[in-house]
């Protein structure tokens, strides 16, 4: 459901390893710690040992694919997240290929304590048996946690044909006969949210991430298309302009753009809830 996409949204640059297909095999804790332009990475060996090296995005893939690495570590910072905290990203339960991935999410969620759960909702493939089934294990299991709900891939509703607000809502009440009371949701684009941001600095893109980034300004930018939102925000109106593969964005509109896949009202939740907390 775009997990690691979501986190790499929030790293501000494609670092955690994401694909179509469930790819992340076992639970990565990413420590909120500012390191620069670096990641310093990690894996416990047999023996106890953890090693420790400054991790690039393929060594990260790499130690995933690794069937005798078991669990992986890394410090970097969170781009608009200041408060402490660790993310643990784990595998998808919406996984019929590997019963496995389920297995070890529900297993990290009954050894473990954490103060909250993210739950990712596909807005392309949602209501599914897995994801019912995961449901019913947090009810069950970890009824007194706090859990919010994120519908990623929100873009790709046709707004012309389907109302924003009335598919949020149908969510609503389907979390609702699961018995969650007055569910938290954001509805995001984690890949809009990331490239946008990875624009913004500059970053490599590949072809396809190219051609992702054109399709996703334009149809976000659209006025039409509109997410809730709690968060005001100003433009720079004088703000320059970005040339890229031959097309001309205006960093005010590229703010803008940045807001309205709903990443902002995320992290603003994020930031509230733990500098309460800490």
């Amino acid at each position: 459901a775009g997990k690691s996409t979501l986190i790499n949204a929030l790293l501000g640059k494609n670092f955690v390893a994401s694909s179509n297909y469930a790819c992340t095999a076992k639970i990565t804790s990413l420590l909120n710690f500012p390191t620069g332009e670096n990641f310093i990475g990690g894996y416990p060996t047999d023996n106890g040992k953890i090693i420790e090296t400054v991790v690039t995005a393929n060594d990260l893939k790499l130690w995933n694919d690794d069937a005798k690495i078991k669990k992986i570590y890394l410090v970097g910072g969170l781009q608009n997240i200041e408060c402490p905290l660790v993310i643990h990203d784990t595998p998808g339960t919406n996984n019929s290929i590997s019963a496995e991935h389920a297995f070890i999410t529900e297993k990290f969620f009954q050894n473990y304590s954490v103060d909250l759960i993210i739950f990712i909702i596909n807005a392309q493939n949602n209501n599914t048996h897995d994801e019912a089934q995961m449901l019913k294990f947090l009810k069950a299991t970890l009824a007194d946690s706090e859990i919010i709900f994120v519908i990623n891939k929100i873009d790709a509703l046709d707004f012309e044909r389907e109302n924003i607000q009335d598919f949020i809502d149908g969510n609503r009440q389907y979390l609702i006969n699961f018995g969650f009371e007055s569910p938290e949701i954001f509805p995001i684009s984690a890949e809009a949210a990331l490239l946008f941001r990875m624009l913004t600095t500059q970053q490599n893109f590949t072809e396809h991430e190219k051609l992702r980034l054109k399709i996703l300004y334009d149809y976000l930018l659209d006025e039409n298309f509109q997410l809730p939102t709690n968060l005001n925000f100003a433009l720079d109106t004088n703000a320059d302009t970005i040339i890229f593969d031959n097309q001309s964005y205006n960093l005010s509109d590229l703010q803008k753009a940045i807001y309205k896949p709903g990443i902002c009202d995320l992290e603003d939740f994020i930031n509230k809830k733990f500098w309460r907390s800490f």
